[in-house]
């Protein structure tokens, strides 16, 4: 399991938790935007939830560019949380 899915449901408000449905979808491929985008229009989804990292280097330049490109093409909202305290990537 990638740590970023094992923090999904860390990311939802316990408000919220018995009022809203939440859908954990897993998908792989390249570019890593346009298949979380083409997977939105597929299922129709209301929102995407995306977890910002506190990453060093690359990996926030990566993870960035595919947050700002889901963003840009998404057919619904996209919701970025920060992680929890002391649970960001160094």
């Amino acid at each position: 399991m990638i740590k970023e899915q094992a923090q999904l449901p860390e990311v939802v408000p316990a408000a919220f938790k018995n009022s809203i449905e939440v859908e954990e979808i897993q998908v792989t491929g390249i570019p890593v935007y346009r298949v979380i985008v083409e997977k939105a229009r597929q299922f129709r989804v209301d929102v995407i939830v995306m977890a910002s990292q506190d990453r060093k280097g690359w990996g926030r330049v990566f993870k960035k560019n595919i947050i700002s490109q889901v963003i840009r093409h998404a057919p619904c909202s996209v919701f970025v949380v920060r992680p929890p305290a002391g649970k960001a990537d160094s």
